[in-house]
């Protein structure tokens, strides 16, 4: 564990393991492109590793949390999750 100040105190910093299934990554990750205003996510994450997208989908957990980017997802870009979905999923077969 380190602490790090954050401005209104200091804090410590944890790394905490928590599944994610394949539709979680997807979520994240899209929420976080829209957010940098990414013009085709998809491209975006056929030409990323699996790296990269988890970068992304930790990114916006860490920013937003876990329930507002499923909230804006659901309420925002309905029509783009199951291309985004479809590529994430292709990209991590271990997930089920």
């Amino acid at each position: 564990m380190r602490s790090k100040d954050t401005g209104d105190g200091r804090k410590i910093l944890a790394k905490v393991e928590v599944p994610l299934s394949v539709e979680d990554i997807a979520t994240y990750a899209l929420r976080y492109l829209d957010e940098i205003d990414d013009d085709d996510p998809k491209d975006t994450l056929v030409s990323a590793n699996k790296r990269e997208i988890f970068n992304m989908a930790k990114t916006a957990i860490f920013k937003w949390g876990t329930q507002e980017p499923k909230l804006y997802v659901a309420e925002n870009m309905n029509g783009h999750f199951e291309p985004i979905h479809k590529v994430v999923k292709a990209k991590f077969p271990e997930c089920d």
